[in-house]
């Protein structure tokens, strides 16, 4: 029987224009592996933190920080729900079904900043190229597993304005650089059709650097609210090292809800909603155990070729291939 080491060497030996190939059949998004580390996206339906002006709840401003291979990246905009994640994967996902012939990793520090060199000018991160989307409201909401009915199509849009709004901060070596969450969108009413751009941050990982698989047919499959929210972090979770983990409900709950209850109740409630949301991923066959005192078993799935987290190098020429075909869309709303 094939053990995790074997199944994480066998991963690493897929070649990537396979890995490519199986990833779309899943319909695979992408996500950067900081990004998906963090606590940005909350049941943010539980809280309660009082009414603005216009008598809708109040959402937290955020201020997050993520380490990873020793670069620092930082969100900062509102908190963001579980149904506005759908919304950035689905884009995610789309983003990798639109390419072909596979996706080239960017040379260089996957950080666009200030040149190292005094003597050449401008900024550095503008020769990162950006990938953009081009799909409609109605896929979207098909690749989420909503009706695309007005209510779903008023939903989409409200999100991909929010994820707009949230900025992305990427610090390393003294230098420097910031975008945002989407770097720019726009639409027309009229087509139904959407131009979404992702930042050089979301387009490294979809070039194949630093990222987490999260197959959106799995995600689809995963009861909405904390089950996702939870199934989302734990594939970066698990990519970061692969295998069997173990984790207490207690050191979990930070990481989904964002802090540690204080009051008695508010904990007793969130242990049972992350012990069931851990349960609920059985059914798309991972390992679930959780002991009495709420520590946690994790591996997933035997037969999950995408569980660890990917940096492979491969053709440039991909890479620019694939901009060259989006650089008349990423100037659709500039």
């Amino acid at each position: 029987m094939a053990t995790s080491s074997d199944r994480k060497k066998s991963r690493k030996r897929l070649p990537a224009d396979a890995r490519l190939r199986i990833e779309q059949a899943r319909q695979v998004a992408r996500q950067d592996m900081a990004l998906g580390l963090m606590s940005l996206f909350r049941p943010i339906a539980l809280a309660h933190r009082g009414l603005d002006s216009s008598g809708k709840r109040k959402r937290e401003y955020l201020e997050l920080e993520q380490t990873w291979k020793g670069v620092k990246v930082i969100v900062a905009g509102p908190e963001m729900s579980q149904a506005e994640q759908g919304v950035l994967l689905a884009l995610l996902s789309l983003s990798l079904q639109q390419q072909d012939g596979g996706i080239a990793t960017l040379e260089g520090p996957p950080i666009g900043m200030i040149p190292a060199d005094k003597r050449e000018s401008g900024n550095e991160g503008s020769r990162y190229p950006v990938v953009a989307v081009r799909t409609t409201v109605g896929r979207l909401c098909s690749v989420l597993g909503v009706p695309a009915d007005g209510n779903s199509r008023r939903s989409v849009l409200t999100a991909i304005r929010r994820l707009a709004g949230v900025t992305l901060t990427v610090m390393g070596g003294g230098r420097w650089a910031t975008t945002h969450l989407i770097h720019n969108a726009a639409g027309d009413d009229g087509s139904d059709s959407l131009a979404i751009v992702l930042n050089w941050r979301l387009t490294t990982a979809l070039a194949g650097q630093g990222y987490a698989s999260i197959p959106m047919k799995d995600y689809r499959e995963v009861p909405p609210g904390v089950p996702r929210l939870i199934y989302a972090w734990l594939c970066s979770w698990l990519a970061a090292r692969g295998g069997e983990r173990r984790i207490s409900l207690a050191a979990l709950e930070p990481h989904i809800y964002g802090d540690i209850a204080v009051d008695r109740r508010a904990a007793s409630r969130r242990r049972q909603a992350l012990r069931r949301g851990l349960v609920a991923l059985r059914e798309i066959g991972w390992h679930i155990e959780i002991d009495d005192s709420g520590m946690a078993t994790i591996d997933r799935r035997s037969t999950d070729a995408l569980a660890t987290c990917t940096s492979s190098r491969q053709t440039p020429d991909k890479l620019a291939t694939a901009v060259r075909r989006n650089q008349a869309l990423a100037r659709v709303s500039d």
